[in-house]
């Protein structure tokens, strides 16, 4: 299993970056606090038995461990036989709507696949859990858009790409 960490440097890197009123502390808790949920309510409903989330392996500090879920869309070359990509999209929602977890960050560059073709969602930085955003700025964009729209976005992201 590959494993990806974000650490201290990543944490400079975006320093100067604010998104959304958030710093990079706060985006790096979203994304241990969004996946913590994730692995502690996960239930695939989508018949493959996959993971759609990355894995939290290990936090120390301002770094996090976690497995690596395959190449995003816009790293995809070849082409990949994905097992019915509208009930692993359905599974996704299905586990972010459970978990209580608004995912605003629907982009190509977020969307996984494997070499078995499972279809993930990466980066939890910009998101609202239990309907608290933690900034002004996420806050108006979380009264933008539904779950169900958010996942329809994200479908029309992959179709797009692939």
């Amino acid at each position: 299993m590959r494993v990806i960490q974000k650490n201290n440097n990543y944490i400079k890197k975006h320093r100067k970056f604010p998104i959304l009123g958030t710093t990079p502390e706060q985006r790096l808790q979203l994304e241990i606090d969004s996946l913590l949920l994730l692995q502690k309510q996960y239930k695939c409903t989508c018949g493959k038995n996959a993971k759609h989330f990355p894995e939290l392996k290990a936090v120390n500090f301002n770094k996090i461990t976690i497995t690596n879920q395959g190449l995003s869309l816009n790293l995809i070359k070849d082409k990949i036989e994905i097992y019915e990509p509208i009930k692993q999209f359905e599974c996704i929602h299905e586990n972010l709507k459970r978990c209580k977890i608004k995912y605003l960050d629907p982009k190509w560059t977020n969307i996984c696949i494997n070499e078995s073709g499972d279809i993930s969602l990466i980066d939890f930085e910009i998101v609202v859990i239990n309907n608290e955003p933690i900034s002004l700025e996420l806050k108006e964009l979380d009264k933008k858009y539904t779950y169900s729209e958010i996942r329809n976005k994200l479908y029309k992201i992959f179709l797009k790409r692939t």
